[in-house]
């Protein structure tokens, strides 16, 4: 792990609770963290594992670690013997040999003489064989240690996981609270041409650390391209050839395009265009929300689940088929 990063001030409650239990012995051995997709679940259990580590925040009742002590320093170096971080390696998914390796190092013995922390993310990239081998770390925990599970899946892990871990939903910032520290976090002049703050917290349903994480990364721009192609589709573009360009995009990042547009064009259809949030596509969702049939609606948003679905398995789809059929059953919505 790299440096401490800083709370977001409306976790900074929700990480003060957890300290406060775990000076008081009251913080369950297993947490599942759980919240929408780019909201700042992993930094959370990052600064938390922190906390737990560190000599002085424990002695002091601070909130959160020092970042000064040799057990800050050690974690800021990436090099704490007792903190471990898994992740999905060269694959989709958490794999069971991470899982029966974390099991044995949780059981060991700290070497700084503190607790033994996991973080692991995305907890939903587990398979069925990995989440039962870790049941029995959940089930027997070594002592003094921490398994701290970050997800944006909560539905998708096994039952008995759940029920073993405890569980917290990170808030969101309040619409105020968003807009202030993304204008310290984002600049005007980095922002994407033609927009706004408040647009683009709308285009993210209100979630700020989306806003700053997106517009460094170029994600506007190829949102852009990715509607452009859907517009020209829409329209009566040859769909083997709209096809042939979103098969080159991340096909991923497509669909969840085109499935938050297809919601947008659902609710522009039952006369909810104020809760739409693509707010800068409203000529496109207006044409499509006044033809399309709710029935069409409904049949295209299974067929985009499934083409995700088949995205995220373990097969390696063809792209260029995949887009061909959607295109084709998007141009007769």
């Amino acid at each position: 792990m790299s440096a401490q990063p800083t709370p977001l001030p409306w976790h900074e409650p929700a990480l003060a609770e957890l300290a406060n239990r775990f000076d008081a012995n009251r913080l369950a051995h297993a947490l599942l963290l759980a919240g929408r997709r780019l909201t700042g679940k992993t930094t959370f259990a990052r600064l938390l594992a922190a906390r737990v580590l560190c000599r002085e925040a424990s002695t002091g009742g601070r909130n959160a670690a020092c970042g000064t002590c040799s057990e800050c320093q050690l974690i800021a170096a990436g090099t704490h013997p007792d903190l471990l971080e898994i992740t999905p390696v060269d694959s989709k998914q958490i794999k069971v040999e991470q899982i029966r390796s974390l099991l044995g190092w949780m059981r060991g013995t700290p070497q700084r003489g503190g607790y033994r922390v996991v973080v692991l993310w995305p907890a939903h990239a587990m398979n069925g064989i990995s989440a039962n081998a870790l049941l029995k770390g959940l089930e027997e925990p070594g002592r003094d240690s921490l398994l701290i599970l970050v997800t944006d899946q909560p539905g998708a892990l096994l039952p008995t996981v759940r029920s073993r871990c405890q569980r917290l939903n990170l808030p969101l910032a309040s619409q105020q609270e968003g807009l202030t520290w993304l204008g310290h976090a984002v600049p005007a002049g980095a922002l994407p041409v033609g927009t706004d703050q408040a647009t683009l917290m709308q285009i993210a349903d209100g979630n700020p650390v989306e806003v700053a994480v997106r517009s460094g990364d170029g994600f506007y721009e190829r949102r852009d391209a990715v509607f452009g192609l859907l517009r020209e589709g829409a329209a009566g573009a040859p769909p083997l050839a709209v096809a042939a360009q979103l098969a080159r995009m991340d096909g991923l990042e497509v669909i969840e395009l085109w499935s938050g547009l297809l919601l947008d064009v659902a609710k522009v259809a039952a006369g909810a265009v104020s809760h739409c949030r693509n707010v800068d596509q409203r000529e496109l969702l207006e044409v499509l929300g006044d033809r399309a049939d709710p029935g069409a609606l409904a049949n295209f948003s299974d067929e985009l689940i499934r083409a995700q679905q088949s995205l995220l398995g373990p097969s390696n789809p063809n792209l260029q088929l995949r887009f061909e059929h959607l295109c084709r059953a998007w141009a007769t919505l």
